[in-house]
């Protein structure tokens, strides 16, 4: 179905040249405010409009038109195989460094079962001071093993 205004093909004009004319517009002027050349936005906009409009007067607009709609396909291919990419491998140093956790929470979970026989040898002696003080550290282990397991998610 073509796209028509008073009989008149637009389609061809709009693929043509209007998204063609508005991509250079926005692109240029999204290129001067980015890099603040003038510090005016006045200026960067009379500048986009003045570089858009010698560009359509060039053959390269025409080629440019013509090809947007292939390259633009191909470009966003490759925005989605380089966040693919870069999202496996995310997810491989995450695994690797799960892998390396694992010994270290073995670590902490030796370390409590150890100071809990402490604890049971201070409770036997009656050793109030030792088993406030165990029981400080067995807190702060046991919050580390679930901040370990928490991370290793």
């Amino acid at each position: 179905m073509a796209l028509e205004f008073f009989g008149v093909d637009f389609t061809n004009y709009l693929y043509g040249f209007i998204i063609p004319f508005l991509l250079v517009f926005v692109l240029s002027y999204g290129i001067f405010r980015r890099f603040d050349f003038f510090r005016n936005s006045r200026i960067d906009l009379f500048l986009s409009l003045a570089i858009s409009v010698l560009f359509a007067s060039t053959t390269t607009f025409g080629f440019f038109a013509g090809y947007m709609t292939q390259l633009s396909t191909m470009f966003i291919v490759g925005i989605f195989v380089a966040i693919f990419v870069l999202g496996i491998s995310t997810q491989v140093y995450k695994k690797g460094k799960i892998i390396e956790r694992k010994p270290y929470i073995e670590d902490l979970e030796r370390m409590k079962r150890d100071l809990w026989k402490e604890r049971e040898e201070a409770v036997k002696k009656n050793d109030t001071e030792k088993i406030v003080k165990i029981d400080k550290i067995l807190e702060e282990i046991d919050r580390r093993i679930m901040a370990e397991k928490e991370i290793s998610k």
